[in-house]
């Protein structure tokens, strides 16, 4: 696998992360939010997101800092999957 498409990749995977946990977060009921154990299932859920998107960003960084510097200016450019929605 190229490191364009690596990149390409994590950044897509990224994306798509943010924008379930955000579906997630804001799809919740007063109801939902009131009871303990949907509370407890949503930051189980977010618990699990943040350790993904960790690991993906630590060995993003790994295959960047062993990629070349090109590799590294193309981390610079605008990504066409902006994370705000």
């Amino acid at each position: 696998m190229g490191s364009r498409t690596r990149v390409s990749s994590y950044l897509e995977l990224v994306s798509w992360i943010h924008l379930h946990l955000s579906v997630d977060v804001h799809s919740g009921t007063r109801t939902q939010y009131r009871s303990w154990l949907a509370m407890e299932s949503s930051l189980t859920r977010f618990s699990s997101y943040s350790g993904l998107v960790s690991w993906m960003y630590l060995h993003f960084r790994v295959d960047v800092h062993s990629g070349t510097r090109t590799q590294y200016h193309s981390l610079q450019t605008p990504s066409r999957y902006p994370l705000s929605y």
